[in-house]
């Protein structure tokens, strides 16, 4: 199948380094200037005339909304009826509700699908990743997700499920960080090695990626 990448990043180019695997890649980033470095490298306008399904993985809302509405290059200059553009940012509920109303205006399929995990792990098919949108368009690219990911959940067809979720999780990593220093200074006011106390409490009770 052929498959079209937008932001190859760190999280976008481990997902291609194993979605390369099965499929015909089409990728797209602004900062990459020599696009015949890779093979697979294109512009946007080629992606959309190749491919039906298309992943993003952008920084932020204002790249993802400005990825979409430049005059001059933007994916709302190609989109054409039955597209599928899966958004794996880490963005707000609105910015997913605002261009899932656009893609439905275009009778495509806009899908969220923030993505749990650093780098190393996207690229060793580690990814957590939690889905919304229309059920029989997850049914469609959940063969595609599994490529990259070592489990993801539909959460529902209300289009920003997935990225309250994706903050969610980050509101709870950042008090788990916040948790880790204040117990490691305990630690360090009663005179015991911080590599002891975690080595024994994410191998017991804290058994889990974020400790």
């Amino acid at each position: 199948m052929k498959i079209g990448i937008i932001g190859y990043g760190q999280m976008g180019s481990g997902a291609a380094y194993n979605l390369n695997k099965k499929h015909d890649l089409f990728i797209y980033d602004k900062y990459i200037n020599d696009r015949h470095s890779m093979k697979s490298f294109c512009t946007v306008e080629e992606i959309y005339l190749n491919c039906q399904i298309t992943f993003s993985f952008l920084p932020n809302d204002k790249i993802l909304i400005s990825a979409h509405e430049n005059k001059s290059n933007g994916i709302l200059n190609y989109l054409k009826k039955g597209d599928i553009h899966i958004s794996c940012s880490t963005v707000s509920p609105e910015t997913s509700k605002k261009l899932e109303k656009i893609y439905s205006e275009k009778k495509a399929s806009f899908i969220s699908a923030p993505i749990f995990a650093r780098p190393d792990g996207m690229k060793n098919k580690q990814a957590i990743i939690p889905i919304s949108g229309k059920y029989k368009i997850y049914q469609k690219i959940k063969p595609i997700i599994e490529s990259f990911s070592t489990s993801h959940t539909f959460v529902g067809e209300e289009i920003g499920n997935a990225n309250v979720i994706k903050l969610c999780g980050n509101f709870l990593i950042c008090n788990a960080i916040q948790s880790i220093s204040e117990a490691l200074s305990t630690a360090d006011e009663h005179g015991l090695e911080r590599l002891t106390v975690m080595r024994f409490l994410s191998s017991s009770i804290f058994d889990c990626l974020i400790y």
